[in-house]
């Protein structure tokens, strides 16, 4: 649920906000999830360490975030790897790994073990022809913390470790396609969450290690492609390894660890796919262009997923950087670690080993069904500890890529050269040249995560973006209405000064994601640039029809941004630069229909309308402005309920109404006495006073009072 924007963690206000049913389920669904949403890599957090994928859910990891089928890890685990300890009962249990690790039922431990969100500012609140939509957020907001989302997980492990997993993301364009963890964890002799009494007996524990294991795959839409199926485990072409390179940019981590360590993934040639099309020879599948829909060509695999050690202390008693960790590096097939088989080798030999494996040749044709191609894991150790005794482990996980628009038109050159139409050069190692331009962005990506996790560690401040502006859009029949809030005053997040320099408007027609519709998919149709605005400009009201070649659709999405004009960016990578809000916090996912040729009117919600506007900016304002509407004439009344189904407060009565109306609330009793924190129901009921339709219509939203 919002929160409202307070100016630290400490000062709230009362704040109101309509809630309609289902956000409000979809929030118990995955109260436990935190999303880091902001930025060009969309990650999720789990309350495991290990990624949840049963039922319907997804993998994670989606760059470009916002284009369908774009996750790229099926799955991770953090393995603890024990050679050694006395159970309760006195028995010595010898080499053991324990991988699945996850939070017990909340009725089984209080806080503050749990899994928590803290964000630098509140998601935007949308409302999108009267429905309002948003991040639903329960966490804390803290405008001193140096990344604009941080997770924190704390839960215990046997055999007695305290684990507390930090997660932090950035809305900064130089510093939005990773995601940084930070994993401390304490030796306490204690895993049972009802008490934190010891749970085995006195001891040492040696030799243990961790290991960072994730199954990375270019893209999920590839690997559908390629095998039709949800999971895609015989997609033989995608391939792990892992190298050692200088960083792009320079950090105070460099004294100790000049060369960084990069995992990553990315897909080959799967020679059991022949045909790219009915009497077509055979085809370098090298990036998976498309064959399977009527647009062919365009290249669905081009991402490389990967992540890179930034630091492991030495032991417990020396908190400085280790730069000989990871102690492994290993490769196997992601049901070996589902079986805990890796062929005959233990999990615990395996992850201690101290192998630095790579892959064989990918280019032999012999190895294309290799079985150990698509899980790589860092070992990490090994470490002794005494009980009291704790250790840091950081590391950064991201994608790089080309850009996503050339994987059409690269995709289109490559497929004109396919069938051999004159003038084509665009050839299959010309097209797998291209697409391994991606190491080097995600090269670039992670070198830049160094940096940012210097700045953390040391409390030093990172550049940030204006925050994305509040967003009403209103279909207005000829055309579509957009207003926002006013960002002129809001200082920078880091040094207190405003510093807007103006808005950008964006829109997409026929679905808000990118290659979700089939009669879309392969045209390149993503969001384009609508406008630039001034500072002093907070609406706009869009007449254009849809740019000539799009799918016929009366349906349109639009998200809004603000820019800075670099002046209080002066201690970033690039001082001065620009910065530009989050591409992806105001979001709609309900279309505004509106066909922009013509003067059809807007539908409307008959035959009563609510909505919520101006509710910002809290803590400025402790009253929410009401708005609610007939097109069609009636008797309306307008009631403030709380749980019990008592009326707490009337706050319209008009007869014979029809257009717009207009109240506040104000968080206070008919009596002028002000309300206790929490959920309130505000109901508009109509009585019909027309023919064309009877009885008593009522309409309920729910909202959310803090104090």
């Amino acid at each position: 649920m919002h929160l409202g924007r307070p100016r630290n963690a400490v000062i709230l206000h009362i704040m109101i906000l309509m809630l309609t049913v289902p956000c409000l389920i979809a929030q118990a669904i995955d109260m436990a999830v935190v999303n880091h949403n902001l930025g060009t890599f969309g990650w999720r957090v789990d309350p495991m360490l290990f990624l949840e994928t049963s039922g319907t859910r997804k993998p994670t990891g989606s760059w470009p975030q916002g284009v369908y089928d774009s996750e790229q890890f099926l799955f991770y685990w953090c393995i603890i790897a024990t050679e050694s300890y006395v159970d309760s009962a006195g028995i010595v249990q010898g080499k053991q790994t324990k991988k699945f690790l996850s939070l017990p039922d909340p009725s089984e431990y209080d806080a503050p073990w749990g899994l928590f969100e803290y964000r630098r500012d509140m998601p935007p609140l949308m409302t999108i022809d009267g429905y309002p939509e948003g991040d639903d957020f329960s966490g804390v907001i803290d405008i001193s913390q140096s990344a604009d989302i941080m997770s924190v997980l704390r839960l215990k492990a046997e055999p007695g470790l305290w684990i507390t997993l930090k997660t932090y993301s950035f809305s900064n364009q130089n510093h939005d396609d990773y995601v940084i963890n930070h994993m401390n964890i304490e030796y306490t002799r204690n895993w049972e969450y009802a008490d934190d009494f010891p749970d085995i007996p006195a001891q040492s524990m040696e030799n243990v290690y961790f290991s960072l294991a994730y199954l990375m795959q270019p893209s999920f839409a590839g690997m559908q492609e390629v095998t039709g199926h949800r999971w895609g485990g015989d997609a033989y072409d995608d391939w792990v390894d892992w190298e050692s390179r200088v960083p792009t940019v320079d950090s105070g981590l460099d004294a100790n660890r000049p060369d960084m360590i990069l995992g990553y993934g990315w897909d080959g040639d799967d020679t059991d796919i022949a045909q790219l099309e009915p009497g077509g020879s055979y085809f370098n599948d090298t990036g998976d262009p498309s064959f399977l829909h009527d647009q062919k060509g365009q290249l669905l695999s081009y991402q490389f997923p990967g992540y890179t050690l930034l630091h492991a202390d030495q032991s417990p008693t020396d908190p400085t950087d280790d730069p000989s960790q990871p102690h492994t590096i290993a490769l196997s097939d992601v049901y070996n670690v589902w079986n805990s088989s890796y062929s005959g080798i233990g999990e615990y030999d395996f992850i201690s080993s101290g192998a630095m494996q790579h892959p064989p040749d990918w280019e032999d044709p012999n190895n294309s069904h290799w079985s150990k191609s698509d899980l790589l894991h860092m070992g990490i150790g090994p470490y002794n500890f005494e009980e009291g005794e704790d250790i840091d482990i950081v590391w950064a996980i991201g994608v790089g890529g080309i850009p996503w628009d050339s994987t059409v038109t690269k995709g289109a050159e490559w497929l004109r050269w396919y069938r051999g139409e004159p003038g084509a050069t665009f050839i299959d190692e010309a097209k797998r040249d291209y697409i391994h331009q991606g190491l080097d962005s995600l090269h670039k990506n992670l070198s830049h995560a160094r940096w940012a996790w210097d700045r953390i560690r040391n409390s030093e401040p990172i550049p940030t973006p204006p925050r994305s502006p509040n967003l009403t859009v209103e279909s207005m029949g000829d055309h579509v209405h957009l207003t926002w809030e006013d960002l002129s005053a809001v200082p920078d997040a880091v040094t207190g000064v405003p510093d807007l320099a103006g808005y950008r408007i964006y829109r997409k027609n026929y679905k808000a994601l990118i290659n979700f519709a089939s009669a879309e998919f392969g045209l390149g149709h993503g969001y384009d640039l609508l406008a630039e605005l001034g500072t002093d400009e907070t609406s706009y009201d869009d007449y254009r029809a849809a740019p000539e070649g799009y799918p016929p659709s009366d349906k349109w999405y639009y998200y809004v941004t603000a820019v800075d004009d670099g002046t209080q960016n002066f201690a970033g990578l690039f001082p001065g630069q620009s910065l530009e809000s989050s591409h992806y916090a105001n979001r709609h996912s309900h279309a505004v229909v509106a066909n922009l040729d013509s003067m059809t009117p807007a539908p409307n919600q008959l035959p009563g309308f609510i909505a919520l506007s101006n509710n910002y900016p809290n803590p400025f304002n402790s009253t929410t402005l009401i708005k609610y509407g007939l097109n069609e004439p009636g008797d309306i009344s307008l009631y403030v309920y709380d749980l019990n189904g008592r009326v707490v407060r009337t706050l319209a009565r008009d007869s014979h109404l029809i257009g717009w109306g207009e109240t506040y609330w104000d968080g206070t009793h008919d009596n002028g006495d002000i309300v206790a924190a929490g959920v309130y129901f505000c109901q508009l009921q109509v009585k019909s006073t027309t023919t064309s339709w009877t009885g008593t219509f009522r309409k309920t939203i729910k909202m959310v009072l803090i104090k």
